[in-house]
């Protein structure tokens, strides 16, 4: 892991390093400064861009480490500042889009599990295919303009982190994120129900519904809490 995360980094500031166009004349460009070839190289020497490869590549990656990740010279203030003030809308969007996808794919996972091979597994299977098959970006808009132009319940966009700004961005990405937790709650559920002890349970004369909530769907959702992890990390990464 630590590996690969050095990996990573030596490569973006590779990347970074040998992309076309000048730092230092980008940033008096950004403020406006007339630019001239000794102002560029007191900036460059104030940058630290004349110094060698390695050893900028050092200074970044210490300055990481101290939970220093420079400045941001269109903001005019620290990198990590700006992050933190982006992160907290992406934290409460993902939190907001987990909630509904645990709402959405619970129940219709256990009730086609359950009902396997009749008309509301197919029902569910349809609507799961349906889900995944639509683009995120048609679905957002689609329910911008229904539910925030046309009937005007939720707002179109929103310049602070609210419960009513978040439910329609999170209502898109549930609806895509919850086709796969269906598919894999109703899968879980039903080989849970083939398990030897579903057949003792059985056996001992208890109620079908004792059986799926006290024993089977207690071990039905470990499974889950790994493909739960997986999907906040694409949450927090991909909607940032």
């Amino acid at each position: 892991m630590l590996i690969t995360l050095i990996g990573v980094s030596f490569l973006t500031f590779c990347l970074t390093y040998i992309a076309p166009g000048d730092p230092a004349a980008m940033v008096l460009e950004a403020g406006d400064h007339m630019v001239s070839e000794e102002l560029l190289e007191q900036t460059r020497e104030e940058m630290g861009l004349n110094k060698p490869f390695l050893v900028q590549y050092g200074n970044w990656v210490g300055g990481l480490l101290k939970g220093d990740m420079g400045i941001s010279y269109s903001a005019k203030k620290p990198v990590a500042e700006k992050l933190a003030e982006g992160f907290v809308g992406t934290f409460f969007l993902a939190v907001v889009t987990v909630i509904f996808v645990l709402i959405i794919s619970l129940p219709l996972g256990i009730w086609s599990a359950v009902r396997q091979n009749e008309w509301p597994d197919y029902l569910v299977r349809v609507c799961s295919f349906i889900g995944v098959s639509m683009p995120n970006f048609w679905l957002g808009l689609m329910l911008l303009y229904i539910f925030g132009l046309k009937l005007r319940l939720f707002p179109i966009t929103s310049s602070s982190v609210t419960l009513s700004g978040v439910v329609l961005p999170a209502v898109t990405l549930a609806i895509y994120q919850s086709t796969k937790y269906v598919r894999q709650v109703r899968t879980v559920i039903l080989d849970e129900l083939h398990q030897d002890y579903v057949i003792g349970a059985r056996a001992r004369g208890l109620s079908e519904r004792v059986i799926l909530w006290k024993h089977v769907l207690p071990n039905a959702l470990l499974p889950l809490i790994t493909l739960l992890g997986m999907s906040i990390g694409w949450l927090l990464g991909g909607v940032a």
